[in-house]
């Protein structure tokens, strides 16, 4: 019995010293990214003023939205990374109605943060509503953040005249997302929805959750 609780005593100090050393690589790897793209990460404290300095600007239009986003979203425990597989889009209506065209790109924002630096776009691709994209969009950030943020995923096409159409959107609130499951890690399709300018609550701050540049 006395070598059993030994052997016991061993292995729950081998486990908490696995533990504290990969919370220890954890906390690294977060401080060097933190140090090189700060503007990444925010406190709960940071998203009222991110929400009171954003105004609406730029210029964009809006199309009758149609279509759907093929993409999948993992979340990466090793570089604490949040990642997004854009795949394809179908459907979408066109940017241009009259000349029938369509130059869609797709752009991605971990909410509350607008910011440009917080910003993740697609390349363009020219005249379809049926992109086929294959990117991967990255956001280094901690574990524990991800269930403060709404991943808004959203499709708009760009004209010759520098005008911005938006073309449909998804949002999904990360803190209800189980990223364990391999449902919800493999590719799914959805359908894009019209741009809601309703303000939302969002971790206990009210913010306008949609200004476009």
């Amino acid at each position: 019995q006395s070598q059993e609780r030994r052997a016991v005593r061993k292995k729950v100090n081998e486990t908490r010293k696995k533990r504290r050393q990969q919370s220890s690589e954890t906390k690294s790897i977060l401080r060097r990214h933190k140090a090189s793209k700060p503007e990444l990460f925010f406190s709960k404290a940071s998203m009222c003023s991110i929400s009171s300095t954003c105004t609406e600007a730029g210029s964009f239009d809006n199309a009758n939205v149609t279509g759907e986003i093929e993409f999948a979203i993992m979340y990466n425990t090793s570089s604490c990374t949040l990642e997004i597989f854009i795949k394809a889009c179908k459907n979408l209506a066109y940017g241009e109605e009259k000349k029938k065209k369509c130059n869609p790109y797709v752009k991605v924002y971990l909410l509350p943060n607008k910011s440009g630096h917080g910003k993740m776009k697609t390349s363009l691709k020219k005249n379809t509503v049926d992109p086929l994209f294959n990117e991967t969009l990255k956001y280094t950030i901690g574990h524990s953040q991800l269930e403060t943020r709404t991943l808004q995923v959203s499709v708009w096409h760009s004209s010759t005249l520098k005008r911005k159409v938006f073309l449909g959107e998804v949002q999904i609130p990360l803190e209800m997302w189980d990223f364990d499951d391999n449902a919800t890690q493999s590719y799914n399709w959805y359908q894009l929805r019209s741009k809601v300018r309703d303000r939302i609550l969002f971790s206990d701050k009210v913010f306008t959750p949609f200004l476009e540049e």
